[in-house]
């Protein structure tokens, strides 16, 4: 939850305040790249279960989503 806040903060900070597909996409699937590998890590080393249905691909797809609706949320907000 710490390190989605902080994700968000840094789309306030950096990215521009347009909607921009190319930034978008190319930003909110490097995070989820980021993100499941993370997760894969933490479940080689028995830090992290998954559900039996779930796996990382899955995990990629839902920070994608995840991460383009913060943007689109963050860019409505702070519309000025």
């Amino acid at each position: 939850m710490v390190m989605a806040s902080l994700a968000r903060a840094t789309y306030y900070l950096l990215f521009p305040r347009t909607w921009d597909t190319a930034t978008a996409l190319s930003t909110s699937y490097l995070i989820a790249v980021v993100g499941a590998m993370i997760e894969a890590g933490l479940v080689s080393l028995d830090y992290l279960e998954y559900m039996n249905w779930w796996n990382s691909y899955w995990a990629v797809v839902a920070y994608l989503l995840i991460f383009l609706m913060m943007y689109k949320v963050n860019l409505l907000i702070t519309k000025s």
